[in-house]
């Protein structure tokens, strides 16, 4: 009767125990160590483009994705890779296509296989990133006279003019619109925020022609060419 009370006991024991390990949940996402995270990234901007650099292993595969505010609608946007890539040597790249004029957090994370299972490193973040403006000014103004930090729009215009503004600090600003001369024919105060920021400039019952809109933030200065056309 004591060996089979004993011997109860001991399977209700190993009951209990198996039951505590259970298996981790479907879909459940294992970091580890053991995938190499990726090193010395580096980002550059283009045109509705992130262009991201690192060093990896080429035996892994990789995450690449990355989040930002919508500059049109205000809307948060996640993006993943469209392309990505290693070399022999782990030197690997991605592109993550971008809205102009929003600044991009983005991560890389690798990915490895080990006896069937499906690990992954853990997310390394890059440096918020600035994607500038593809066409601040129209496309018969002359290329040089584009400052990425400024976007005008519609360019031409009959009268209201639009300009988003990238501004790494917040603080003052000042518009000012010379016409073909030299003459400044316009002028307006205002305040911009950190980051990105949108103004709305009345040039009704100004001649039409070509002007040249300054705007001034601190030591920062940047100008386009507007076009003023007629109704």
């Amino acid at each position: 009767m004591k060996i089979f009370l004993l011997l109860n006991t001991l399977l209700l024991a190993a009951g209990s125990i198996t039951f505590s390990q259970q298996c981790p949940q479907a879909g459940l996402k294992i970091q580890t160590p053991v995938c190499d995270s990726p090193k010395n990234l580096i980002a550059k901007a283009a045109c509705e483009a992130l262009h991201i650099k690192w060093k990896g292993n080429k035996d892994q595969a990789y995450i690449v994705k990355a989040n930002y505010i919508d500059p049109a609608t205000s809307q948060l946007v996640e993006a993943e890779a469209a392309k990505q890539s290693c070399d022999n040597n782990g030197n690997c790249s991605a592109t993550i296509r971008i809205k102009e004029g929003a600044t991009v957090n983005w991560s890389v994370e690798a990915v490895c296989s080990i006896n069937g299972a499906t690990l992954y490193s853990a997310e390394t973040k890059g440096e918020a990133t600035f994607i500038p403006y593809c066409n601040s000014i129209a496309d018969n103004i002359n290329k040089e006279n584009t400052d990425k930090a400024i976007r005008v729009y519609p360019n031409p215009t009959t009268g209201y003019l639009t300009v988003e503004y990238y501004s790494k600090t917040a603080g003052n600003i000042e518009f000012k619109i010379y016409d073909v001369s030299g003459k400044m024919v316009y002028k307006q105060s205002g305040s911009s925020v950190k980051t990105n920021n949108r103004y709305q400039l009345d040039l009704r019952g100004f001649a039409a022609g070509v002007y040249t809109l300054k705007l001034t933030h601190g030591t920062a200065v940047s100008q386009v060419k507007v076009i003023l056309s007629g109704d």
